[in-house]
C-alpha cells in the first residue's frame, strides 16, 4: 500500500471535499443531497488514489483522520438520501478506523458513537438481532454502560422489542437523540406494523372493525385512511367501508403468513400488548 505524500494533490483535494461534506452534513435536512453524493464519489476516488480506504500504520495520523471523516460523512449523507444500503456500505468501511482508534486508546472521532448508534438502529430495523449484539460488543465499555445517548437509545429500544413493549417502541420516534435516527425508526415501525398485521389477523379472524384495527396498528382511521387501505390491500384483506369492517383472508392463508411454531406466541403477545394500549 503506497504511503501518502503529504503534498499530494489528491490529499489536498480530499481535504477540500471533507470541508464541503462536513458543511453539508451540518445543514441537516436542508442538505443538497445530490451535490453531497457527487462529492462523496469524488472523495472516495481521492482516497483510493491515496491508498487510504483502509487504515494502515503507514498512514500519517492526518490521513487516518481525513479518511475516517470522509467515510463518516458518507454514512450521514446516505441517511439524508434515505439509502440504507449505502449507509451500511459506508459503515463497513469506517468501522476498521474505529477499531484502530479503540485499540490505540485514542479519543477518536467525535461522531463515532453517533454513527455506531445509528448502525445499531439499522440492525434493529432489519431484525438482525445477533448482529446487533455483536456490534454492541465492539462499542467501548464506557458507552455501553449507558453514558452515551446514542448507544443507550439503541439498547433501550432493543430491550423494548425483546420485552414486547410495543408502546415504547412506537413512541421512540418522538424522543430521539439525533434526527438521523428517524430513518431507521421509520423502517422499524414499518417492519413491526407488518408483523402486527399478521398477528392481528390470526388473533382476531375473521374480521375486525376498521377503527379497532387502526388503533391496533397505531394508525388514525381518519388521518391515516390511505395508509390503512394500502396495508389492507397488501395483506389481501377486504375493507367494507359501509359496514366499517375489515375482513381477513381465509384460515389457511392466514396461518401461512407466520411461522407455524411462532404463530400462537406472536398472536397472544401482540394481542395482550395491544389490548393494554388501547
Amino acid at each position: 500500500m503506497p504511503t501518502p505524500d503529504m503534498s499530494n494533490p489528491a490529499l489536498d483535494h480530499a481535504a477540500r471535499l471533507r470541508d464541503l461534506l462536513q458543511k453539508a452534513v451540518a445543514q441537516g435536512a436542508s442538505m443538497n443531497v445530490s451535490q453531497a453524493t457527487a462529492n462523496l464519489a469524488d472523495a472516495k476516488r481521492a482516497l483510493a488514489q491515496l491508498g487510504a480506504l483502509l487504515p494502515s500504520p503507514a498512514h500519517p495520523p492526518a490521513v487516518h483522520v481525513l479518511a475516517r471523516d470522509l467515510l463518516e460523512c458518507g454514512c450521514l449523507v446516505s441517511i439524508r438520501a434515505h439509502d440504507t444500503a449505502a449507509f451500511e456500505r459506508y459503515y463497513a468501511q469506517v468501522a476498521p478506523f474505529y477499531a484502530v482508534d479503540d485499540a490505540a486508546g485514542t479519543q477518536g472521532s467525535p461522531r463515532a458513537l453517533l454513527i455506531r448508534g445509528l448502525h445499531l438502529l439499522h440492525l434493529l430495523a432489519q431484525h438482525r438481532i445477533a448482529e446487533f449484539h455483536a456490534a454492541l460488543e465492539l462499542v467501548p465499555a464506557s458507552a455501553r454502560a449507558g453514558s452515551n445517548p446514542y448507544i443507550a437509545h439503541a439498547v433501550q429500544l432493543e430491550q423494548a422489542l425483546m420485552d414486547g413493549s410495543l408502546h415504547h417502541v412506537w413512541h421512540a420516534r418522538e424522543d430521539v437523540p439525533a434526527d438521523e435516527c428517524r430513518l431507521f425508526l421509520d423502517a422499524l415501525v414499518l417492519t413491526l406494523r407488518k408483523e402486527m398485521a399478521n398477528a392481528i389477523e390470526v388473533a382476531y379472524a375473521p374480521s375486525l372493525p376498521v377503527a379497532a384495527l387502526a388503533r391496533r396498528l397505531f394508525l388514525d382511521p381518519a388521518k391515516d385512511a390511505d395508509q390503512l387501505r394500502a396495508l389492507c390491500n397488501e395483506q389481501g384483506w377486504q375493507m367494507d367501508a359501509v359496514q366499517g369492517v375489515v375482513h381477513f383472508g381465509q384460515a389457511d392463508a392466514v396461518e401461512g403468513k407466520m411461522d407455524a411454531q411462532g404463530v400462537i406466541q406472536h398472536a397472544l403477545m401482540y394481542a395482550r400488548e395491544l389490548e393494554r394500549i388501547v
